[in-house]
C-alpha cells in the first residue's frame, strides 16, 4: 500500500515509532497522540527518516544542518545497559488501562498519568512503597503530573472543559494552585498542549507554552517570578523540560529541517546542543551531578538513555520493551519512565542502580 504517515513539524518525538498508538488505536494514547501532526504523502519514506522539511520532503540523517552557531556537544558512543546494573521495576497502577511514568526524585519518589477504564487521564504520585496518591486538579477533565523535586513538589497540566491547556503546582503538602506561564504565552488549546515539565528545588520551573502567533516556545518561570523564553532565530519550536539547582535547564527544540535536537541552557552559555549520536533526540531529565537522560529516534523506534556527566552513554530500554518513551534520571542514578511491551500495553518503570550512589 502507497503511502506513509511523516512528521511535518517538530511534533514531540514520544511515539514516533508506533504510528497504531499515535493514532490512538490503544487506550491511553490520546493524551500523547497530540504531541504529532500528520499529513499524508505519495512516496513511502525509509525508516531511516529523520524529518521533514517545510516544503514535506524528507530529511535523512546526513541532511540536517547544524543550528544554534557552532556550539555543539557529542555523546560518547557507548553499549546499551548491561544486565544486572540496574533492577527494574514495572509500575502499573491497579486498574488503569495506560500508566507512564514522567519525573523521578531522590527519594525514588515518581509522578506520572494513568488513565481509567472511562477513558480520564489522572495525575499520580507513588512512593516507594508501592502506595499512590491520585492528582486532580479540582473541575479538570484531563490532569498530568510530569515533574517532582527533591521536597515532592510536583508540577502538571490540566484541561478545563473548553479543552484549553493550563499548568499547576501541587506542594509537598497537598495544595494544588493554578497558573499559567505569562506574556508572550497565552492560554490556547494548541497541540501539544501547554505545560509545567520540570521543577527544580529552589521552585524554578520550566515548561511549554505559545505564543500570541502560534509559534511553540520553552519558558523557565524562575522562583522570584522572573520568566526567562527559551526560542531563538533558528527554532521553529522550542520546548523546556527540566532544570537542576544549578540552572543548567534541558530541553528540546526543531530546527528548519523539522529534525528534533536536545538542548542544554545556562544563564552564561545560552544554548548548546546535545544529540544522541545524530538522532533525534529530546532530553528529559537533569540531575545536580549533570547527569542526563532522555529518548532518542534509531529510525526504527524509539529508546532511552543515559548520559552521565562526562562519561560514556548508554541506551536504556527495560525488559521485554519493544519501545521506551522516557527514561528520566535522579541525583541517585535511579531511572523511572514508560515503555511499550509486544502487546501494545504501556507500563512505568523505575531503574534502581545495582549499587546506588551515595
Amino acid at each position: 500500500m502507497r503511502g506513509t504517515l511523516a512528521i511535518v513539524s517538530r511534533a514531540a518525538i514520544a511515539q514516533i515509532a508506533c504510528l497504531a498508538l499515535l493514532l490512538g488505536l490503544v487506550p491511553g494514547l490520546r493524551s500523547y497522540a497530540s504531541d504529532f501532526k500528520f499529513r499524508q504523502i505519495d512516496d513511502p519514506i525509509a525508516l531511516t527518516f529523520r524529518g521533514v522539511n517545510d516544503q514535506g520532503a524528507a530529511v535523512t540523517r546526513g541532511d540536517v544542518p547544524g543550528s544554534i552557531g557552532a556550539r555543539r556537544q557529542k555523546f560518547k558512543a557507548g553499549p546499551s545497559v548491561r544486565a544486572g546494573q540496574y533492577n527494574y521495576t514495572q509500575v502499573d497502577v491497579p486498574g488503569a488501562v495506560f500508566t507512564g511514568l514522567f519525573g523521578i526524585n531522590s527519594r525514588n519518589q515518581t509522578i506520572g498519568m494513568y488513565e481509567d477504564g472511562s477513558g480520564t487521564a489522572h495525575g499520580f504520585m507513588r512512593d516507594l512503597d508501592g502506595s499512590i496518591v491520585t492528582i486532580d486538579y479540582p473541575g479538570a477533565v484531563l490532569t498530568t503530573a510530569n515533574g517532582i523535586n527533591d521536597q515532592g513538589d510536583v508540577v502538571g497540566r490540566w484541561d478545563d472543559a473548553s479543552g484549553t491547556a493550563h499548568t499547576f503546582l501541587r506542594t509537598s503538602q497537598g495544595s494544588i494552585t493554578s497558573f499559567d506561564p505569562p506574556a508572550p504565552c497565552v492560554a490556547t488549546t494548541l497541540e501539544p498542549p501547554t505545560t509545567a515539565h520540570g521543577i527544580n528545588d529552589r521552585g524554578d520551573i520550566v515548561g511549554r507554552c505559545y505564543n500570541a502567533s502560534g509559534k511553540e516556545l520553552g519558558w523557565l518561570l524562575r522562583h522570584d517570578g522572573s520568566l526567562k523564553i527559551f526560542d531563538d532565530p533558528s527554532f521553529l519550536t522550542a520546548d523546556g523540560w527540566a532544570i537542576n539547582n544549578s540552572g543548567v535547564a534541558i530541553g528540546d527544540y526543531s530546527d528548519a529541517n523539522g529534525f528534533v535536537h536536545g538542548f542544554t541552557w545556562t544563564e552564561a552559555d545560552g544554548f548548546t546542543t546535545l544529540d544522541f549520536q545524530n538522532n533525534m533526540t529530546g532530553l528529559r531529565a537533569i540531575d545536580q551531578r549533570g547527569d542526563i537522560s532522555g529518548i532518542y529516534f534509531d529510525g526504527l523506534t524509539l529508546h532511552g538513555f543515559l548520559r552521565p556527566k562526562n562519561e560514556t552513554e548508554v541506551t536504556i530500554d527495560p525488559p521485554d520493551s519493544v519501545q521506551t518513551d522516557s527514561a528520566v534520571v535522579n541525583s541517585r542514578g535511579s531511572l523511572a519512565g514508560t515503555y511499550w511491551d509486544a502487546n501494545s500495553n504501556a507500563h512505568g518503570y523505575i531503574a534502581i542502580r545495582s549499587s546506588s550512589r551515595d
